[in-house]
């Protein structure tokens, strides 16, 4: 099923010109997951601002696209702004605030360790009852695994992972 949309009607409505929603398209595309969403929260801001002017100009389609270039527009100009000289403080940290936003969204999520994880999985009780029934110290629990789980994992880390996986279930309670 193919609709006919008009650019023009974007164009003239929006004052966007091509180039402009070419530069907003991929200002999107290089936008973290997180901020997108911030895309589409003003996106819907300003569908329910606009809805009423813009009811008999263009079809549903064009408008909620038409909402998402200006939501674009408005964001990447905040980020534009600080590069401007005769730019006021608070546009000047609202672009920081967004640039810095940007960065802490684009983060990797860390990967776990699997020496963690086997830790946890495999011989937390056993550390627990080394450590608290038999009173052993930390370098002997980590002989303990060596000898008898043929596994060498550091004394300092298997007391690391403990005192972190302690503090989070008391921190439960």
């Amino acid at each position: 099923m193919a609709i006919n949309y008009d650019p023009k009607n974007i164009e003239t409505i929006l004052g966007l010109p091509a180039n402009r929603r070419k530069k907003l398209i991929r200002y999107y595309d290089r936008l973290p997951e997180p901020l997108r969403i911030e895309a589409h929260r003003l996106q819907t801001d300003y569908m329910r601002q606009h809805r009423e002017a813009c009811r008999d100009k263009m079809t549903q389609e064009e408008f909620s696209y038409a909402m998402l270039l200006i939501a674009l527009d408005k964001m990447l100009s905040i980020e534009e702004f600080d590069s401007q000289r005769n730019t006021t403080p608070e546009q000047s940290d609202k672009a920081v605030k967004l640039r810095a936003a940007r960065i802490k969204a684009s983060r990797r999520v860390q990967k776990p360790s699997p020496t963690k994880e086997r830790i946890l999985l495999r011989y937390f009780k056993l550390i627990c009852r080394l450590r608290e029934e038999d009173g052993m110290s930390w370098r002997e629990v980590g002989r303990y695994i060596k000898k008898h789980h043929h596994e060498e994992i550091s004394h300092v880390y298997l007391k690391k992972v403990y005192e972190e996986k302690k503090r989070s279930l008391s921190g439960a309670d």
